[in-house]
């Protein structure tokens, strides 16, 4: 959910504050998801 939420570019200032949080209080998911992130390319870009 936080993957296309962010990505929306709808997300307001509280909403990443939530996100930071949960980062911090879940830091090896958060890590997986970093990853997750980084290997994202736009549909059909190789």
């Amino acid at each position: 959910m936080w993957l296309v939420h962010l990505r929306s570019g709808q997300v307001t200032p509280a909403e990443l504050d939530a996100f930071r949080q949960w980062c911090t209080a879940h830091p090896q998911t958060a890590a997986t998801l970093r990853q997750m992130w980084s290997g994202l390319r736009p549909a059909g870009v190789r």
